[in-house]
């Protein structure tokens, strides 16, 4: 049961296609996917789902869930799209201390297994 159980929580990260906004309860289901999305290699799908939420809600939320991705896996595909909700994690966090800890994070974590496509952005951000 394991391995299917995770299987279908990678694949319910799949319907974050169909949500028009992320909220406290699509949050919860999202964050319960997101550890299992490189199971059948859907990072790059989940991310470019991520980065159709642009309002500064679903933004917010989405750091966590970037974190909670990075757990287990180091996603490097689709680099720019990556780079986009980063980007958007610090502009908002221009505002919100808590969101811009999230951005340096997600940074940091990539920094730490060698993966660097995100220095550009730590650098810019990191003085603001």
């Amino acid at each position: 049961m394991g391995d299917a159980y995770s299987s279908f929580l990678c694949r319910m990260a799949e319907l974050t296609i169909w949500l028009d906004k992320i909220d406290d309860t699509t949050e919860k289901w999202i964050m319960l996917s997101a550890p299992f999305i490189e199971i059948e290699h859907r990072s790059a799908f989940f991310i470019e789902y991520l980065t159709k939420f642009d309002d500064d809600e679903s933004i917010k939320r989405i750091g966590k869930i970037f974190i909670k991705v990075l757990e287990t896996a180091t996603p490097s595909f689709r680099q720019e799209e990556i780079q986009l909700i980063v980007g958007r994690l610090y502009k908002l966090g221009e505002k919100n201390p808590e969101i811009k800890s999230d951005a340096d994070n997600i940074c940091n974590t990539y920094g730490r297994r060698g993966v660097h496509f995100l220095k550009e952005l730590f650098y810019q951000y990191s003085n603001k």
